[in-house]
């Protein structure tokens, strides 16, 4: 639980005067989900896992229910590779963790991206009261551009919880 303090100026007929008052509220952590994405390469997932050399943390099947939303099917087949960080992580903390796991496969990743649709999804749910700003490093582009691989940013503002 987070708890804030503000000053709040009450006027009576004695004058002006300064008080703290407590408020408090739970406040959900900001979360953040970065992937590998592979899409295009027909029905068998297999042969992105023997190009790259990596287990996928997830795949998605065409016309099977969406984890997220489970009312709706999948369209399109997609290879997941997760960061193996906590949602918590900072964005840039995920891409370097996801970037130190495709490294060691750069020769694979560069295949797969070569051969069907591949990138780097970054998706980050907010809930603070601001609105943040994203760097990447020169060096972090260069990393990605080695595996021919593009990123993809979806920023979702949901607001403080009251």
């Amino acid at each position: 639980m987070i708890v804030n303090v503000e000053l709040c100026e009450c006027r009576g007929w004695l004058g002006a005067d300064l008080h703290p008052v407590l408020k408090c509220r739970t406040m959900k952590s900001d979360e953040t989900r970065v992937y590998l994405w592979v899409t295009n390469f027909g029905e068998d997932a297999s042969v992105v896992t023997q190009l790259i050399g990596l287990e996928p943390t997830f795949i998605k099947r065409a016309g099977q229910p969406n984890q997220q939303f489970p009312k709706t099917l999948n369209r399109i087949h997609c290879w997941e590779l997760g960061s193996p960080l906590p949602p918590t992580a900072h964005i840039n903390a995920h891409i370097d963790a996801l970037l130190e796991l495709l490294e060691p496969h750069a020769a694979g990743v560069k295949a797969i991206a070569e051969l069907f649709e591949a990138g780097i999804n970054a998706v980050v749910y907010y809930y603070e009261d601001f609105t943040p700003g994203i760097h990447l490093s020169a060096h972090a582009i260069n990393r990605m551009a080695a595996m021919n691989l593009s990123v993809d940013f979806d920023l979702y503002f949901l607001g403080a919880e009251e």
